[in-house]
């Protein structure tokens, strides 16, 4: 079985302040357990949320040359 992410784990790994995990799980913003009053994260969550908001570098197109200007020359 997988270990869960406590809430200052998920923090940590997401860069925000636990008080931010608090206010986005109270307004369901991010998927979450709940174990009795405790609140868990599981790991993929956090690797889902980073993957699904990367942002590709422009040099990852294949038109991308580095000695063009955008100009198509």
């Amino acid at each position: 079985m997988q270990k869960l992410l406590n809430v200052e784990e998920f923090a940590a790994g997401a860069g925000w302040k636990p008080a931010t995990v608090r206010q986005k799980v109270w307004k369901r913003e991010i998927e979450f357990v709940r174990m009795g009053r405790n609140i868990r994260f599981k790991p993929e969550t956090l690797a889902r949320m980073i993957e699904e908001n990367t942002i590709p570098a422009k040099g990852d197109s294949p038109q991308f040359s580095p000695h063009s200007r955008g100009n198509g020359r």
